[in-house]
């Protein structure tokens, strides 16, 4: 498939003119109402002056004007760069600096992260909307809370959403190639500063229609029912939820991940396509509230972001009679590098087989000599329909990008192994190796054997620097609810039965929660910081 994102969504949205395109709070929005406000709203994105090429922040919410002025964006010829609407005003001026955004999509409930940047002209046009005007006014009666914020007053000096819409205007669409710049996503910054990936609309094309063919194995393209399970700022978001638009779906839109309100809307609206992070499906299977719904309609489960233990994937299968379909990913793949495919017998542990736009390698981490396949080692990918580095960033482009034999390959950073028949298994992020007395202990080979035990929903393991061992091995766990607590001895014992000696943890500590990023990923970088430096304080 070739073109532009907007030319497919077009044509994606007149053939299916009066279908539902997106669900919110139990309003629904046609392909043809939801196409008439995008080109609304691009006649007055070139009214007010945002021409092609402009990089436009969306710092929003989920919402409908999330969804309307992404794909408006598409149709102006403009660069979105959507983020998290819970930075605050240091990590927003950041990327807009960084991006060259001078325009801004923001709401009532985060205008006052964007207010004090005016003073200084990171924003020349800050378009404002009130996240509940698109609600209907009945509403109000049974939710005082919600009167109370539609009636909110606009702040002064901003271009109001739904003021610029009713406008009129004439708008030619711009003459968009597929090598133009489609978004900039920008990474979790786990590992420093955030750093733009930039999408040509080729890439995103080719991506997420690659993936979107893979998930029609289970369920046909226009079938699906999605519920928008990851942020839409997150590539996960965008391949499973969003690039459901492209092939004419059905996604419904929650405000919060509220697991009591996933639950509903599964039953609801017979969901049939869902997606999350291994937190995101842990919170669900755990929350009391389960058995009350009717999860019949899923079909397609899929996991992204982090590896999942086989052991939780049974868990489940157990509760809901589904299987939960994987995939290694990366924002800078434009999503999906492997997935499970739902034609085939699928290995237990397996996160699936390369996808076919991508050629793979296999190399040693320090001496990049090539493993060879089958076999083991950090995994590198290339396509005719790739990246060739970070936005802004020569030097991190650099170190993650690299010319082999004439080619371009990434390198993900994953440890993998990939069997004779193509498939591949998670072994672990090349930075996250522990070092113990000479051996090389993988983290999630350990997460996996503490969340095989009945009191355990989730682990993190990481590496305590030590001067005779070189590390020693921490478990950071979360008791499973309705569990007995186990001792600490109870799960060090476990493991001694499952792990080689010098892979078992020294310490274990029960924590109340494990943090994450907003896709809900464990940190394992920012809990190994937080310990070695509890540990230097002691």
């Amino acid at each position: 498939m070739s073109g532009t994102v907007w030319k497919v969504f077009k044509e994606t949205a007149q053939k299916n003119s009066h279908k539902t395109a997106v669900i919110y709070h139990g309003v629904e929005y046609s392909y043809g109402e939801l196409l008439f406000l995008c080109q609304r709203l691009a006649i007055a994105l070139h009214r007010v002056g945002i021409a092609k090429g402009e990089r436009v922040i969306i710092y929003l919410p989920h919402c409908p004007q999330w969804v309307i002025s992404w794909f408006s964006l598409q149709a102006a010829g403009a660069c979105p760069v959507p983020i998290t609407h819970f930075y605050g005003s240091r990590d927003i001026e950041y990327i807009a600096k960084d991006s060259g955004a001078k325009a801004v999509f923001c709401c009532e409930t985060n205008y006052q992260n964007i207010e004090p940047l005016l003073a200084t002209n990171v924003f020349k046009k800050v378009i404002y909307t009130n996240t509940f005007e698109e609600l209907p006014k009945w509403k109000d009666l049974v939710n005082e809370s919600l009167a109370k914020t539609r009636n909110l007053p606009y702040p002064k000096d901003v271009l109001i959403f739904e003021k610029i819409m009713t406008e009129d205007g004439e708008f030619t669409e711009p003459n968009t190639h597929p090598q133009d710049l489609a978004e900039i996503l920008y990474t979790s910054g786990t590992t420093g500063l955030p750093k733009g990936v930039p999408f040509t609309n080729d890439v995103y094309i080719w991506s997420t229609t690659e993936e979107r063919n893979i998930v029609a194995k289970v369920v046909p393209r226009g079938k699906a029912v999605i519920l928008q399970g990851s942020p839409l700022y997150h590539i996960l978001g965008q391949a499973q939820g969003l690039s459901g638009l492209l092939a004419g779906d059905t996604i419904v839109l929650l405000p919060r991940m509220d697991i009591e309100e996933v639950l509903a809307s599964i039953e609801r609206h017979r969901i049939t396509n869902m997606f999350g992070t291994p937190t995101f499906y842990r919170m669900i299977l755990e929350h009391p509230s389960i058995d009350k719904y009717d999860l019949s309609s899923l079909m397609w489960c899929y996991s992204g972001g982090d590896y999942l233990p086989p052991a939780f994937i049974e868990r489940w299968k157990a509760k809901t009679g589904k299987y939960i379909y994987q995939g290694l990913g990366a924002t800078e793949a434009c999503g999906g590098i492997t997935m499970t495919p739902g034609d085939e017998q699928i290995p237990e542990g397996s996160l699936g087989k390369v996808l076919s736009i991508w050629k793979a390698k296999l190399v040693d981490s320090d001496t990049m000599e090539e493993s060879g396949i089958p076999g083991q080692g950090e995994l590198l990918i290339s396509s005719d329909h790739m990246i060739n580095g970070y936005w802004n960033k020569p030097e991190d482009t650099a170190r993650s990008f690299i010319t082999l034999e004439g080619r371009l390959w990434y390198k993900t950073g994953d440890i993998v192994r990939i069997d004779d028949k193509g498939w591949v298994y998670f072994v672990d992020r090349s930075g996250d190796i522990i070092k113990h007395k000479g051996y090389r202990v993988v983290p999630s080979k350990v997460e996996k054997v503490l969340t095989e035990h009945p009191s355990i929903s989730a682990a993190c393991v990481v590496g305590i620097p030590d001067e005779e061992v070189g590390e020693k091995i921490k478990a950071l766990v979360i008791q499973k609810t309705g569990q007995n607590l186990a001792t600490e001895e109870e799960l060090i014992n476990w493991c001694k039965g499952k792990l080689a000696p010098y892979e078992v943890p020294h310490w274990v500590e029960y924590k109340d929660s494990l943090p994450t990023s907003p896709s809900g990923k464990i940190l394992r970088r920012k809990v190994r910081t937080e310990e070695r430096e509890k540990m230097a304080k002691s």
